[in-house]
């Protein structure tokens, strides 16, 4: 009640305060001055200069998600715009100045400077920031601050005991455990915090902003020939937050392996941290431009070079492990919490040499081209040698890859009503990285084999259309357009097994699913001027990709069962599963548009899209989605300084899937040396997500009122957004692996619709501008915006209702209502 009653209140305060503001405004006399001399407009910069304040009403990470409103409170409100030089006044030079800024009491403040001497030289500067504001609901028990990369926590905090009594579990197949009878009263782990530990939550804001300076300069030494320098600095700090997971440190003490060694603690304990941004990126382009009578040339250097001033994060594990008969905690602090870490962003560079050019051939025909060549390398040392016998193959990565780009475009204007041109594109990723094999300890403390396998694709594009005006009215567009996509790995190094029935992984083996691909795009637009106040537009477009697979790829991880597993053929997946970014796929495009004019005051425009999407060779995986969107507009002019405005937007999309589970017998998987061997699934699952999106939305603006010195405009919309997902699974598919189950049963929760996941933005602006004279201004603003949203995939954030190994940080699905006000004087000058 109190918090409804200081919202109530707050609302109340600033619905007084915009009263006032307007009425104060409307109560200004009206005073007349002259119109704006044209000539004195042009030959005199108009220099401006703003300073106000502003309020927000409650404190939202959401609201103020990008606007630098994230907290309650009063803020400043400025601004300005400064120019001139000798060649305004009619003094005769050719030099010009400016300096401007915007929002420079926000945390999205900007400002710039330039100089020049026009036709020879020119200097400028800038300068932004952008907070991005992501949780302000976000609890940790963990100690360091936002953007520190250590977290640690007091001895007083305690183990957290993640074992589950065994006897109090109802045996599998039972009455009680297909009820789920029994198991919520058995709160372990996390879920059974104690009060020291429920204490030690405390609310973090959590934030990224960066700060972004550019320099550029520019010099033109003469007609043909100029030079051209740029350099930006980006400065990234706070955090972004990310989930990790323990490793396993479990020592047997005796025979009994339950017993655990002091100081060792549970594997796969999951916990969500802020990930340090302290990111530096310089970038520089330098270019020289030659332009001639009938062509130009560009060559350009681009530089980028990227540091982080953390290399790794680090955090304490508090999870242990206890008597799965007694629930008795086993592990203890005598050797201290367990030390883990993730390693961070590397350190990488970027060089890229660029030469563009164009030419006239003839009066009608033009060409241009451009190649380039790119260079980036990483090369930061491994943190650690978490390695089997024998170590690292190498200290670092050594990462090499290489960006080939070239494209050319000829354009014909064959007459005057027909317009050809014809493009060429090719694209290509080479990374030459070398391939080893690397033998690792996983989570679960057992030993692994991966091969990093160096990714490169190249692609070549044809790009063919034509544009022509069959009549005045009527034109009409046909285009063309065929891809090529190559995947490859690079020298990729061999590897043994020692795994019993598995094969060795080759040299050389392919590791991509489908190797080439190529995509046929056929478009067609035609646009229709009916009469002079009503046009019509329409398009369709047909593609067709084939994909080319091979499920005998040799997967670049080990197999997720056996020691040393390699050489996993389709990365163990089922038989006839492709993923639908690479599978073949033939697409239907539409595309209709009316705009009419239907007299002076009113206007509307409608269009909208349709997409079908058909996953043609997918026996699992994605098999059809659609799309489709439709926007209305709608403008009133109820007299020359009262206008109205209408608009109503609409959009869904829905992709249907299959994917299966299998009831082979216990130890038979997919990890074998043939596509042929493979399994198909058992049991089949068709399920199907839905996205929908409408806004509708009201604006109206009054001008002329007060003498013409006064103008209000106003806007109200609601936006609400969906998504819906919903599985279906046979019955008897399920009950002859699940022993008689059905696929609703609480065990399995197999079928079905997971709750909905939602949002709607309720918004109210009212801006109203008053010129007091002929240099002032006086600017108010209200706004109003409550967003409700629900999601589910925050409930296992929450406090009693996490998984007994995943610390708890108590974030919700953003919900607020923000009232904020704004005033600004604006002093205008020559």
């Amino acid at each position: 009640m109190m918090k409804t009653n200081k919202e109530l209140l707050s609302v109340s305060t600033l619905t007084l305060a915009v009263q006032g503001a307007l009425l104060a405004m409307f109560a200004m006399p009206p005073l007349a001055f002259a119109a704006d001399d044209e000539v004195t407009a042009l030959t005199h910069p108009t220099n401006s200069i703003e300073i106000g304040v502003g309020n927000t009403s409650l404190d939202s990470a959401k609201f103020g998600e990008y606007n630098g409103l994230n907290k309650s409170g009063a803020y400043l409100i400025g601004g300005f715009n400064l120019r001139g030089g000798d060649s305004y006044n009619q003094e005769g030079g050719v030099n010009r100045w400016e300096v401007k800024g915007n929002d420079l009491g926000t945390s999205s403040r900007d400002f710039s400077g330039k100089v020049s001497e026009q036709g020879k030289w020119r200097l400028g500067f800038s300068y932004d920031e952008l907070q991005h504001n992501i949780t302000d609901t976000y609890q940790t028990p963990f100690q360091g601050s936002m953007g520190g990369n250590k977290f640690t926590l007091p001895d007083s905090y305690g183990v957290i005991n993640a074992t589950a009594i065994a006897a109090s579990k109802p045996a599998a197949g039972t009455t009680a455990a297909v009820n789920n009878v029994g198991s919520e009263k058995q709160n372990i782990g996390t879920r059974a915090l104690s009060d020291i530990q429920r204490n030690a939550l405390k609310t973090l804001d959590v934030s990224s902003s960066r700060k972004n300076a550019t320099f550029s300069a520019g010099y033109i030494y003469n007609p043909t020939w100029s030079f051209q320098f740029d350099y930006n600095r980006l400065n990234q700090s706070g955090a972004k937050l990310i989930s990790a997971s323990s490793s396993d440190a479990r020592t047997a003490v005796g025979t009994n392996s339950a017993q655990i060694a002091a100081g060792a603690w549970t594997k796969e304990a999951m916990v969500t941290l802020m990930n340090p941004t302290n990111y530096t990126t310089d970038t520089f382009n330098l270019a020289t431009h030659w332009t001639g009578d009938q062509g130009f040339v560009t060559a350009s250097y681009v530089g980028s070079f990227f540091r982080n001033a953390d290399d790794r994060l680090s955090w304490m594990n508090p999870i242990g492990t206890g008597s799965n008969s007694t629930g008795a905690v086993q592990t203890t602090l005598a050797g201290g919490y367990q030390q883990n870490m993730l390693s961070t962003l590397p350190a990488n560079d970027f060089n890229q040499l660029n030469l563009n050019g164009g030419y006239t051939l003839t009066p009608t025909r033009k060409l241009t081209a451009g190649v380039s060549y790119g260079r980036n390398t990483q090369n930061e040392n491994y943190l650690v040698d978490l390695m089997q016998t024998n170590g690292l193959p190498q200290t670092s990565l050594n990462g090499l890859v290489l960006t080939t780009n070239a494209n050319m475009k000829l354009t014909d204007q064959a007459n005057k009503d027909l317009t050809l041109t014809a493009g060429l594109k090719y694209n290509k990723r080479d990374n030459q990285t070398a391939s080893n094999v690397y033998k690792f300890v996983d989570l679960g403390g057992v030993n692994r084999i991966a091969i990093n396998t160096p990714y490169s694709n190249s692609k070549s594009v044809l790009e063919l259309a034509g544009d022509y005006k069959l009549d005045k009215r009527q034109n009409l567009r046909v285009s063309y357009d065929h891809e090529d996509v190559k995947r490859w790995c690079e020298n990729v190094v061999g590897a043994s097994t020692v795994a019993t029935g598995s094969a060795p992984s080759p040299a050389g083996a392919n590791c991509v699913a489908v190797p080439s691909s190529a995509e046929d795009k056929l478009g067609l637009s035609y646009r229709l001027k009916a009469t002079d106040d009503l046009n019509y537009t329409l398009g369709y477009t047909y593609s067709k990709r084939d994909a080319m697979v091979d499920h005998n790829y040799i997967s670049p991880l080990g197999g997720s069962a056996g020691t040393n597993l390699t050489g996993i053929v389709n990365s163990g997946d089922y038989k006839g599963y492709m993923a639908f970014f690479d599978a073949s796929k033939a697409q239907n495009l539409l595309k209709a548009g009316v705009a009419w004019q239907a007299s002076d005051r009113v206007s509307l425009t409608v269009n909208g899209r349709y997409s079908l999407d058909r996953y043609t060779d997918s026996t699992l995986g994605v098999q059809d989605g659609h799309s489709a969107s439709v926007n209305f507009d709608a403008a009133f002019s109820y007299s020359e300084n009262l206008t109205f405005s209408a608009y109503v937007t609409g959009q869904e999309r829905q992709r249907n899937m299959q994917s299966g589970a299998s009831g082979a017998p216990a130890g038979l998987t997919n990890n074998v040396t043939n596509y042929a061997n493979a399994l198909s699934p058992t049991v089949i699952f068709t399920n199907s997500l839905k996205d929908s999106d409408q806004t509708i939305g009201f604006n109206a603006k009054q001008q002329g009122l007060m003498g013409g010195k006064l103008e209000i405009a106003g806007d109200v919309s609601l936006s609400v957004g969906k998504s819906m997902y919903h599985t279906d699974v046979s019955n008897f598919q399920v009950a002859t692996i699940y022993a008689a189950q059905t696929c609703d049963a609480a065990i399995l929760l197999a079928c079905g619709d997971t709750p909905e996941i939602y949002t709607k933005t309720l918004q109210f602006k009212l801006t109203g501008n008053y010129q007091v004279d002929k240099k002032s201004r006086v600017a108010l603003g209200y706004l109003f915006q409550k967003l409700t949203s629900n999601d589910y995939y925050y409930n296992v954030y929450q406090n009693g209702f996490s998984t007994s190994s995943m610390m708890p940080t108590n974030q919700v699905s953003p919900n607020y209502i923000v009232n904020a006000i704004s005033a600004t004087y604006v002093y205008s000058f020559q």
